[in-house]
C-alpha cells in the first residue's frame, strides 16, 4: 500500500428514529441525529435549530458550547474536528 498525503475518514451515522425507539416512554417525533466537522480556522458564530431548544457554538478558541454549556470536540487530526449531538 502507498503512503498519500491524503487521509479519508469513514463517519458512520445512524440516523434511523426505530434504533432510538427502543425502550422509551413518552416518544416525541422531534429528534436530531448530527454530526458536525469543524475545520480549523473557521468557527460557528451561532446555529439554532428549529424546534429544538439547541444553541450551538465553536468559538475563535475552537472551543465549543451547547446551550452554554462547554464541550470537546474530537480532533481527528490538527486542524479538523468533530462532534455529534443526538437530542430527543
Amino acid at each position: 500500500m502507498q503512503e498519500s498525503p491524503h487521509n479519508s475518514y469513514n463517519i458512520l451515522v445512524n440516523a434511523s428514529n426505530q434504533a432510538n425507539l427502543t425502550g422509551t416512554n413518552n416518544i416525541s417525533p422531534k429528534q436530531m441525529n448530527a454530526v458536525f466537522i469543524v475545520v480549523s480556522p473557521y468557527y460557528l458564530e451561532k446555529f439554532s435549530v428549529k424546534d429544538f431548544d439547541l444553541e450551538i457554538q465553536v468559538d475563535e478558541k475552537g472551543l465549543l458550547w451547547v446551550n452554554g454549556k462547554q464541550f470537546k470536540l474530537m480532533e481527528l487530526q490538527p486542524g479538523i474536528s468533530i462532534f455529534g449531538v443526538l437530542q430527543r
